[in-house]
């Protein structure tokens, strides 16, 4: 029989949250290596404007944080800097616990560490940044 529970009923919404905060970073770095690459070969907005047929105004737009443009505009961005695009989709692991840059497991937790049974199943109730 089928899961009949909702997708929200599935995930603890901290893992919507994460994927969410990924699938946004993949997007930006995906924009940033494309900008990246048209000043790496010293082409300018007007050259990708005329090159697509459209404005310099559309070109800086796309350039910019906080615009969301759909795929066949990302796609004719790509080909004007002759970037090609490999996409995949994969599985979300949720990350373990972390504070800072340290992530918590049994090997960062020293032995003088005063740690009872309770604490060592839940790595981010400890910390000790060296």
């Amino acid at each position: 029989m089928a899961d009949q529970r909702g997708i929200a009923d599935l995930y603890a919404s901290e893992d919507f949250d994460d994927v969410a905060y990924e699938l946004n970073d993949d997007f930006l770095r995906l924009k940033h290596t494309l900008v990246s690459q048209r000043k790496e070969k010293k082409l300018t907005q007007l050259q990708i404007a005329e090159f697509l047929g459209t404005s310099v105004q559309w070109v800086n737009d796309f350039e910019q944080y906080d615009y969301d443009p759909p795929a066949s505009e990302i796609r004719a961005y790509a080909l004007a800097v002759m970037m090609r695009i490999h996409t995949e989709a994969k599985p979300f692991i949720p990350p373990e616990p972390q504070i800072g840059w340290m992530t918590l497991t049994p090997s960062t937790i020293g032995e003088d560490d005063d740690i009872d049974a309770s604490s060592m199943k839940d790595y981010s109730r400890i910390a000790r940044i060296h």
